[in-house]
């Protein structure tokens, strides 16, 4: 309410009851007319404020002691009564206002203790709610133009040894603006900079300065800054948490490759060196005894030597098939073909590594086609039988079973080796998973089987772990899927 217009009807409701009681003066009393003006003063402080309702006192008490005092229509007090009458009248007047007043003071700062308790636990719950990276940036800076009313709101955070970079912002400035010089300044000097309507707030965790907390807006009030300074320490906290997620991250990651460095080496010490060494012995027996090996001796170690050297380049293949599945970019190039067509292609391939294995193949020939990658799924059926080659015992026999069903084709490649614990059901399709009490794990090849099935939209597992034997199980959707492209790890299975 204006101060003119506050003063203007104490004026009019002092003259209404003014009116009011010279008309009825002869029927009410003094007690009468003090509580009438007492009412117009406390209806003033309620309303209007502390300065008019000390003007309604005045007012009412120059009235009370010209209409209703004698002798009336003067301001001289004729009786001693009187005089304390109108005494009276002002104290309590003047206590009524002060304690109005402060009840009115009390409410607005309750209402507004409760408007900056609502709208920083907004602004909190943005912060902690929204994600990772500069998602949460984003939430924030949005957050705070919403619900502050600001024109617009930034946060800034520094290079690595360098000065602050615009990462989130609402709305988003014009591209190619240069950051404000309050900006940097608040982060080197660690103080509150404003300049132009632009604030800019210091983000300081403990005694780590990470970034600034900009605000643009003109005659911004006192409550919105203060609660811009509080929301700061929050913002702060929350940056810091992010470079502590990101550093952790990347000491993850760092510690990830470093073991998969480790498992490549070890791999690559153990896979490599039987066909290599294969391969030289064959190799030097051929240079030096040349002249004294039969045709049929020299054709044995040329098949050998062949036979290791396509050995070594699947070994290879498969390291370059694991950095296409964990990058993500593996994308199957599928046509309709018949599955019995891929596994005797794979059995072809390890014939001279199967003479001591009697391979079974129970496949239907009215199987219907499968889309799949011809080379992709042959090089399942390779690595699943390179597995069985390696832990199932000579003179066993390793079974590959396809049957279909309405919507997928299940395939098994069994054999009778050591049983698989329930508990490496799955850890077993991890990039060189070693079981406890082996020397050497399983490589790479059930990763790259796994990587490969599910870019097809299949599955693969072992099925009846810790029963006598190895039973491994995956299934392609016989219609055209989306491919579910990602790493051994995070593919479901």
């Amino acid at each position: 309410m204006g101060a003119g217009r506050a003063y203007l009807l104490v004026l009019l409701a002092v003259a209404a009851a003014t009116a009011i009681m010279v008309v009825l003066r002869d029927q009410v009393g003094p007690a009468t007319v003090a509580l009438v003006y007492l009412l117009v003063v406390f209806l003033t402080s309620l309303w209007g404020g502390r300065a008019p309702s000390i003007f309604a006192i005045v007012l009412a008490f120059l009235t009370m002691n010209f209409f209703f005092t004698v002798p009336y229509h003067t301001f001289f007090v004729d009786t001693p009564r009187d005089v304390l009458s109108l005494l009276a009248f002002v104290v309590v007047a003047e206590m009524t206002n002060r304690l109005v007043t402060r009840l009115r003071e009390s409410e607005a700062k309750a209402r507004s203790q409760a408007w900056e308790a609502s709208t920083l636990h907004a602004l909190s719950h943005a912060a902690t709610t929204s994600g990772w990276g500069e998602q949460v940036l984003s939430a924030i800076t949005s957050r705070v133009v919403d619900t502050l009313g600001v024109e617009e709101c930034a946060v800034y955070l520094p290079d690595a040894g360098g000065p602050v970079r615009l990462r989130a912002a609402t709305p988003w400035p014009s591209p190619g603006g240069d950051i404000p010089a309050s900006i940097q300044a608040a982060f080197e000097r660690g103080s509150e900079e404003e300049a132009g309507g632009l604030l800019a707030l210091p983000l300081q965790a403990g005694e780590r300065r990470v970034g600034v907390l900009a605000a643009r807006a003109q005659d911004l009030p006192a409550e919105t800054h203060r609660l811009l300074r509080t929301f700061a320490a929050q913002v702060a906290l929350v940056v810091e948490q992010l470079r502590l997620h990101h550093e952790a991250a990347e000491a993850e990651a760092l510690r990830k490759a470093d073991v998969l460095k480790s498992a490549l080496l070890s791999a690559v010490s153990h896979d490599f060196r039987t066909p290599l060494s294969a391969i030289r012995t064959a190799a030097s027996g051929l240079y030096s005894n040349g002249a004294g090996w039969t045709e049929e001796g020299r054709r044995e170690l040329l098949e050998m030597i062949d036979a290791e050297a396509a050995r070594l380049s699947r070994l290879v293949g498969n390291l370059l098939d694991l950095t296409r599945i964990e990058g993500g970019v593996l994308r199957p190039k599928k046509e309709w073909h018949d599955i019995s067509e891929v596994a005797a292609r794979a059995v072809d391939h390890l014939r001279s590594r199967l003479h001591g294995h009697q391979v079974v193949l129970d496949v239907p020939a009215d199987l219907p086609l499968v889309p799949l990658d011809f080379t992709e799924i042959e090089d399942v059926f390779v690595n699943l039988l390179e597995n069985s080659l390696r832990y199932a015992p000579e003179g066993t026999s390793i079974t590959l079973t396809a049957r279909a069903d309405s919507s997928y084709l299940r395939t098994t490649v069994a054999n009778e080796g050591a049983p698989i614990p329930p508990e490496a059901a799955d850890q077993i399709f991890d990039r060189f998973y070693t079981m406890a009490g082996q020397r050497h794990g399983y490589g790479i090849g059930l990763a790259i089987c796994k990587g490969f099935v599910e870019a097809h939209g299949g599955r693969i597992w072992v099925e009846r772990p810790g029963e006598p034997g190895a039973r491994f199980v995956f299934t392609l959707p016989l219609s055209e899927v989306p491919a579910a492209i990602g790493t051994p790890q995070e593919a479901g299975s």
